[in-house]
């Protein structure tokens, strides 16, 4: 967003987020639009399915950033390959489709890790269902792209792509320790034990329903719609890794939404293929559904607000970073400001990563972000990083309490105490290094 408006501001990278999640939105409708194409419902019960599923999905989600989702735009990349997997299916010419699933292997991985390892593995199953389907001719435009993509990647920039890899490896390697919360015993009283408990209860339902849809010969079950419902119950199973690691409520909560979205399409077409048909009888639903659906248009759409939509994002862009801080955070930064000795560039042995932005300076070193510093062969290239570049390291951050720093980074912390001196006391202090 910088770059595209050519401006510096909170406000902007704010905004991109809010972008992101209207993103994820109209993904979760065109998905809800293709799975409705896979079922045999008759056209009005189908657009029945159609809304009322759509309104479920865009409510796993709002505008409030800070607010913990049943469903985040970081499931952007996930999203966006299934509806290209249900465009397969459905359309005849879908060369370009195939590209986009291929192009995805990489994307997701450079859009993060862990959702690119599950985007990763989806492709291994779309790449199973076109081999038994013996459409071997999808099977194998898929494979030759991502080995095209992944060469041209390696071509176009050797040393990133080391580096990249480098850093994925450290990432699976550390990433439980550097981030890791102990799993909730399901039916315990520990804490977010329900709803771990919960959550792996409907997991192994939708992928026993599912799996169980399969060798079913119903007819209003499609053997393409009992694929995608296979398909999002595996995503549900294989997205609970994110859980599995950082365990703790926002994460586990942040995985139900997949369970919401399988039950969804699950139960509502059960139910509308078992529904009469007789428009007289689907007056009454319709009549709420309409109600409801004006209902929300009105209360969260305000035509004035999209008039005006211009004027208020510039606005906003260009607020200046103390909009955004507290009054004690704005007398931090702006004593902070004012000491020129950090004018070149210092480290940070905090979490505060922020502190380098709102300052407008770099850190010495690439390890800005302490946070992801993870392994003892991390700490200590760390070291060997601030021996050779750092004079002035800020430490003692607000934030430094989630995973108490010092006992999670004993190496840099007793090397720290050993080799600076408190140059200046305060909200955040200030070391200098000892000259020898």
């Amino acid at each position: 967003m910088w770059h595209l408006f050519g401006h510096i501001s909170i406000g902007l990278a704010r905004f991109a987020e809010v972008f992101y999640i209207l993103v994820l939105k109209v993904n979760l409708i065109v998905l809800s639009y293709l799975i409705t194409k896979h079922t045999t419902l008759k056209p009005i019960l189908a657009n029945l399915f159609f809304i009322i599923n759509s309104i479920f999905l865009v409510s796993l989600s709002d505008y409030n950033t800070a607010s913990v989702d049943l469903i985040t735009y970081r499931e952007i990349p996930i999203i966006f390959l299934t509806t290209l997997f249900l465009m397969t299916s459905l359309l005849k010419n879908n060369f370009i489709v195939l590209i986009l699933i291929s192009l995805m292997s990489i994307l997701s991985m450079l859009w993060g890790v862990d959702r690119g390892l599950v985007c990763n593995f989806l492709i291994i199953l779309i790449l199973l269902n076109f081999f038994l389907q013996k459409d071997f001719k999808k099977f194998f435009y898929i494979s030759g792209f991502i080995l095209l993509f992944w060469i041209s990647f390696y071509l176009f920039n050797k040393v990133e792509f080391f580096y990249f890899f480098e850093n994925t490896l450290l990432i699976l390697k550390d990433f439980s320790y550097t981030y890791g919360i102990i799993h909730p015993i399901p039916f315990s009283d520990e804490t977010n034990s329900f709803r771990a408990t919960k959550t792996l209860f409907l997991i192994i339902l939708s992928l026993t329903l599912s799996l169980g849809l399969i060798f079913t010969n119903k007819k209003y079950y499609t053997l393409q719609f009992k694929r995608i419902l296979l398909f999002l119950a595996i995503i549900g199973s294989v997205s609970y890794i994110y859980a599995l690691v950082r365990s703790d409520g926002p994460h586990i909560k942040q995985i139900f939404g997949y369970q919401i979205i399988f039950f969804s399409f699950f139960i509502l077409n059960k139910l509308l293929n078992k529904f009469p048909i007789n428009i007289t009888s689907l007056i009454p639903a319709i009549t709420i559904l309409a109600i409801v659906t004006i209902s929300l248009f009105f209360n969260i759409i305000k035509p004035s607000k999209i008039l005006s939509f211009k004027d208020r994002f510039v606005k906003y862009s260009y607020k200046p970073d103390s909009y955004f801080l507290s009054k004690e955070d704005n007398l931090i930064i702006n004593e902070l400001k004012s000491y020129k000795y950090l004018d070149s560039c210092f480290d940070l042995f905090t979490y505060d990563a922020s502190i380098l932005y709102l300052l407008r300076k770099k850190s010495c070193t690439k390890y800005y972000f302490v946070n992801s510093l993870g392994s003892k062969t991390n700490q200590k290239k760390y070291i060997k990083d601030i021996k050779a570049k750092t004079k002035y390291m800020i430490i003692n951050g607000k934030t430094d309490y989630w995973d108490p720093i010092q006992k999670k980074y004993t190496i840099v912390n007793d090397f720290i105490l050993n080799n600076f001196n408190l140059y200046k006391d305060g909200a955040y202090k200030i070391m200098k290094i000892k000259i020898n």
